[in-house]
């Protein structure tokens, strides 16, 4: 058992998460992997149950591969201790262009719940799971959207 205090924890729950986000929106996959333990179990709204970091990442970076634009948002960041070792949480607003229909605005917010796991020299999640609580999407230009850049080119625009 480690001693991390819960202030350490809670910047450490919030720095997975937030790099997660940046992960997935740069398509730094090994960031992405160095986020979770070799043994991830993910359960997400919509996805089959996924067991391993191999595993998730074959099915993740196809699907955002294929999406020319997102931005994820973390926010409202919760951790603490249970029976059952060290959790985090926090809410999700995701938005995302998929190359099936690159005029669609996609939009998801999620609640993140997390089983974390100390190996003796950092922090890592253990356990994913993600429900989405709210969705909808929208025509991009019927809307008059605009999106100049994606974080991803911003990122890499160094």
């Amino acid at each position: 058992m480690t001693t991390t205090t819960r202030h350490e924890l809670q910047l450490t729950a919030t720095r997975l998460s937030v790099d997660y986000a940046y992960a997935i929106d740069t398509r730094d996959w090994d960031l992405f992997a160095d986020l979770f333990t070799e043994d991830v179990v993910v359960e997400y709204t919509g996805m089959p149950e996924i067991r391993g970091i191999t595993q998730w990442l074959d099915y993740f970076i196809p699907f955002h591969e294929d999406c020319p634009w997102t931005l994820h948002k973390m926010t409202n960041h919760r951790s603490g201790y249970g029976p059952d070792g060290a959790w985090a949480m926090c809410y999700g607003d995701v938005t995302w262009l998929h190359r099936r229909d690159e005029n669609r605005l996609n939009h998801a917010v999620n609640v993140y719940r997390d089983d974390l796991q100390y190996d003796g020299t950092t922090w890592r999640i253990a356990r994913r799971r993600m429900n989405i609580v709210g969705s909808d999407s929208a025509d991009i230009t019927a809307a008059g959207i605009h999106l100049p850049a994606s974080v991803r080119s911003i990122a890499t625009d160094n």
